[in-house]
């Protein structure tokens, strides 16, 4: 949503499953981190229970959907010091809440959530029962729930 301005959809759900450039994420750590860096993070497990992971000493990665204390353990230990995160960042305290919420009430196509949740971005970083829970929720529209 933050880069709908800049990718040119038109904020309404047809748009967004149109024109949005979906597999972007997908790539990113393949096509920009990797290159960049010489690290392949598809190349150690990602450990689910915590939902963050130190690689090299040098990059840290927290899953989204991580709880706030988690990030804060992973943050912490990456630092080396005692982090404490705000909450920032509150979707539903930015300009464009309503057009979220209206994307969101639709039920998402079979298709799409199949490529997005078959993709070894997504095998990698979630377990099978996370992907059929967010495959459920996304199926019914995530307001459904």
């Amino acid at each position: 949503m933050q880069n709908s301005e800049r990718n040119g959809w038109s904020r309404n759900f047809e748009g967004f499953l149109r024109e949005f450039p979906h597999d972007e994420p997908l790539k990113w750590f393949d096509e920009e981190f990797h290159p960049f860096t010489g690290v392949d993070v598809f190349a150690t497990p990602f450990p689910h229970d915590s939902g963050w992971q130190i690689i090299d000493g040098r990059i840290l990665i927290l899953k989204a959907e991580t709880s706030p204390r988690s990030k804060e353990e992973g943050l912490s230990e990456f630092l080396r010091q005692p982090v404490k995160l705000p909450a920032v960042n509150v979707g539903l305290e930015k300009t464009y809440s309503e057009d979220y919420a209206r994307l969101q009430a639709n039920p998402i196509p079979d298709d799409y959530l199949t490529s997005m949740y078959d993709s070894k971005y997504a095998r990698h970083f979630y377990t099978e029962t996370e992907i059929d829970t967010f495959r459920e929720r996304w199926s019914r529209g995530s307001l459904a729930c």
